[in-house]
């Protein structure tokens, strides 16, 4: 029995090691402004920008619109419109539309806050090109913990997954993103966030773009360094 948990250990170490990926340093930037209409509903827009290729090019720029309806203290509802701007190896800047709703739980323990976060995103292709209404289905589940350090400093750590519900390729998870960061109060009502987030492709899906920009034998691993600035009025 134990050559035969000997032998899986080895032969899975292997299998882990073989696979090739294509390794990518990034940047990205956010600046989120959100304001309440009553004590119900609260409107945002977030803006970010990604500089990639190992930090050499611009390549994204998205501005995201959206609704959140609280429930509750624990509970709350999203609903968004992202409009995308995306360069593609050839240099030519494509436009997107992508839409997605979600349901986002909350949890106080003294310090700590635990956050859940279901997400139903709906992606379209390229507007003008015969994707433009090929729409791509994913359900993104993120869990976030965040600590109280002080009245100014917060630290955080998340977890969030991706699983494509209409792929006739991927099947189950085939992306995952790992974060750690610290939020800044820094005047009333604003915060600075900064970020690092790893992010790894666990399986092929060139039903999307994943190769896109890559070497198509190569699955993806992004290190992202990220720096965020959030107003609520």
């Amino acid at each position: 029995m134990k050559n035969l948990a000997l032998l899986s250990l080895l032969c899975f170490s292997q299998l882990v090691s073989a696979q090739k990926y294509y390794d990518d340093a990034q940047v990205r930037g956010h600046f989120n402004i959100e304001t309440k209409l009553n004590k119900r509903f609260t409107v945002h827009l977030d803006q970010q920008y990604r500089i990639t290729n190992n930090v050499s090019d611009f390549s994204r720029g998205s501005a995201d619109i959206g609704i959140t309806f609280k429930i509750n203290k624990h509970i709350k509802l999203l609903a968004d419109y992202v409009y995308i701007q995306k360069q593609k190896n050839s240099g030519i800047w494509n436009q997107r539309n992508w839409y997605y709703g979600a349901v986002v739980l909350k949890k106080d323990i003294g310090y700590w806050r635990i956050v859940g976060r279901a997400m139903l995103q709906a992606r379209n292709g390229d507007v003008n090109s015969d994707k433009a209404n090929l729409t791509r289905l994913y359900n993104r589940n993120k869990v976030s913990v965040r600590y109280e350090i002080n009245k100014l400093l917060t630290g955080f750590v998340a977890e969030e997954i991706y699983i494509p519900l209409n792929s006739p390729q991927a099947k189950g998870i085939d992306r995952s993103r790992t974060f750690a960061g610290i939020l800044i109060n820094t005047f009333k009502n604003q915060q600075l966030e900064f970020y690092f987030m790893y992010q790894v492709w666990t399986q092929k899906n060139n039903w999307w773009d994943q190769s896109d920009r890559y070497p198509d034998p190569f699955l993806r691993r992004d290190f992202i360094y990220g720096i965020g600035y959030g107003i609520e009025f």
